[in-house]
This record gives C-alpha cells, sequence and structure tokens, in this order.
C-alpha cells in the first residue's frame, strides 16, 4: 500500500471461497487475521506456511489494488469539491461585486438627485433675485429647463458681479424698462442671452448722464456773458 488514504474496510469476494476451502479452520483464521493486520497497519506477516504465502500474496494484491482505487476517488472527490468550492466562490464574488456596483449606482443616482435638487434651488433663487430687483420688468412665474440651462451658461460671463450685479444694472435702464419709443421691456430670457448680458454689464443700456445744471456763475464769467450779449 502507497498511500495512506485507506477505507475503513476491505472486500472479500464470494470466488474467494475456493481458497479458503483449501485451507485448514486454523489456517483460514490466521490468514483472516494478517489480512486485517495489513488493511490497519500495513504489517505483513511472517508466515513459514507456503501456502498460506501464497494465498496471502493474491489476497495482499487484491486490497493494494482496492485501496489504490480507492485513493484515487478520494483525490477526485477532493479535487471536485475545490471546483464546487472554487466555483461558489466565484459566484459569491460575483455576486458581491453585483451588489457593489448596484451600490455605486444607487449613490451615484442619490448624488445626481441631490446635484439636481441644489441647482434647481439655485436656480429658483436666480428668478427670486429678478423678479424682487427688477420690479418694472415681467415677473419670472416658473423655473424651466431652458432658463436653468441659461442660468448655468451666464455664471462665467459675470464677472464677478454676480446675478445682483446684473439685475441692478438692468433694473437702473429706462430703455430696458419700457422707457423706449415703442415702450418695450426686456424679459428674463432676452436679459439671460449670453449677447445681452455682455452689453448690459458693459453698459450699453445704462442711463445717459444729464448735463450738469448751474444755478450760479461767478463775476468773470457774468462779465463775459453780458459783454457777449452786448449789455
Amino acid at each position: 500500500m502507497t498511500d495512506n488514504k485507506l477505507p475503513n474496510y476491505f472486500h472479500m469476494y464470494l470466488s474467494n471461497e475456493t481458497q479458503f476451502e483449501m485451507l485448514s479452520d486454523t489456517q483460514a483464521g490466521m490468514l483472516v487475521k494478517a489480512l486485517f493486520a495489513y488493511a490497519n497497519r500495513g504489517a505483513e506477516p511472517d508466515f513459514d506456511d507456503l501456502t498460506l504465502k501464497l494465498f496471502f500474496s493474491l489476497l495482499k494484491n487484491n486490497l493494494d489494488r482496492e485501496f489504490d482505487n480507492y485513493s484515487k476517488l478520494c483525490e477526485q472527490n477532493r479535487r471536485n469539491a475545490n471546483k464546487r468550492y472554487a466555483s461558489a466562490c466565484d459566484r459569491i464574488q460575483e455576486e458581491k461585486e453585483k451588489e457593489e456596483e448596484k451600490e455605486d449606482e444607487e449613490d451615484k443616482e442619490k448624488d445626481t438627485h441631490s446635484e439636481k435638487e441644489a441647482d434647481a434651488a439655485f436656480c429658483e433663487s436666480v428668478l427670486s433675485q429678478f423678479n424682487g430687483i427688477c420690479e418694472r420688468l415681467p415677473k419670472v412665474k416658473r423655473l424651466t429647463s431652458r432658463r436653468a440651462e441659461r442660468i448655468k451658461q451666464a455664471l462665467p460671463l459675470l464677472d464677478g458681479e454676480g446675478f445682483v450685479g446684473l439685475f441692478k444694472r438692468a433694473a437702473r435702464s429706462d430703455f430696458l424698462c419700457g422707457g423706449g419709443k415703442n415702450e418695450w421691456k426686456a424679459t428674463f430670457d432676452w436679459i439671460m442671452k449670453p449677447d445681452n448680458i455682455a452689453r448690459i454689464l458693459e453698459g450699453s443700456y445704462d442711463p445717459a448722464e444729464s448735463p450738469p445744471t448751474r444755478s450760479s456763475y461767478d463775476i468773470d464769467e457774468l462779465e463775459e456773458i453780458n459783454r457777449l450779449e452786448g449789455y
């Protein structure tokens, strides 16, 4: 026997009866005991009886083949078990990765939802600023996706003045607030166009400065005016 993976049994075949019939009861008993010793401990008997030596040798070969087959079966079962274990581990890992991916997607959706809520709140605040500052212009009643996009696009164009500065300049403009010939008034959507933002911040629509009025003159100026008018 070359493998320590041994079963706790061994087979005796019906065909062995003929061999045992050739032995006396004493010889048969000695042979059976020797087979058990060999199966349990690998101990081989030192028979003086040539008949016992022959029969033991034949049965020993049967035991060796049986135990060898058993060892091979155990090894195959071990490999199969390892494969099943590895496959189960792979499935568990795959399920774990899928669960982590699902959690990541859920986190991303939550983050996206939170970002959308924050963006919407910011855009609503911009509309409130416009309605509060530009009192002479038409009020904005609701936030649309187009208006939200225009607000985002306007951020890098404000040059640090912010929306408050933009709306204050628009509110000061008589032209934008209906002071023109056609009494046209700018709307929030018109103001938020990039080109119009640039013109408003550049002062293109600022009210014109009226010339200073003077209620008194110094003496030299008065004499010069009188001379020119013939006094």
